[in-house]
């Protein structure tokens, strides 16, 4: 890829993994909303900016908020409300683009009201294929929201490529 092919690519809107995908996102009443859609790695992430769209209206930018971590978008909506749930888009540009120039993904946020007598656990993120080197020491990162103390049992399945 020449200089030129890259600063063209970075002069276009930047690009989601799975971009057709709407990433479902469950919550509860009065909780912050962690969302994580990831952009593609071959994107250059600084000078990015982002919009939060229900629809075609914008949300007000004090009920969330966006940081950057690799490529990993990390989304926070803020005390959510049942009226909350719906379809969302989290619109990406660059610096100097306007918003109709910028790469959508699509969000449907479900937000429940907390329960009395404990519901079953859910994953906000869930395990993901981990390929490593033998020997390689591995972290493995899941993360469950439980009203009540959840007992979590882990098997990992071992298979060795040459």
């Amino acid at each position: 890829m020449t200089l030129t092919d890259q600063a063209a690519k970075a002069k276009g809107p930047p690009r989601w993994l799975e971009p057709d995908q709407v990433l479902p996102v469950q919550g509860r009443v009065g909780e912050d909303i962690v969302i994580e859609p990831k952009l593609r790695w071959s994107d250059v992430f600084d000078e990015l900016r982002y919009e939060l769209l229900r629809g075609d209206v914008p949300i007000p930018s004090d009920r969330y908020r966006v940081q950057m971590r690799g490529n990993v978008v990390q989304l926070t909506l803020k005390q959510t409300q049942k009226d909350d749930t719906g379809h969302y888009a989290l619109v990406a540009t660059r610096v100097g683009q306007g918003f109709d120039k910028g790469s959508s993904k699509k969000i449907h946020l479900s937000v429940d009201e907390p329960s009395e007598e404990g519901d079953p656990p859910t994953f906000l993120r869930r395990l993901t294929d981990l390929a490593v080197k033998v020997g390689t020491r591995t972290r493995f990162l899941v993360e469950i929201r439980s009203s009540t103390t959840p007992m979590v049992t882990s098997y990992i399945i071992i298979i060795y490529q040459s």
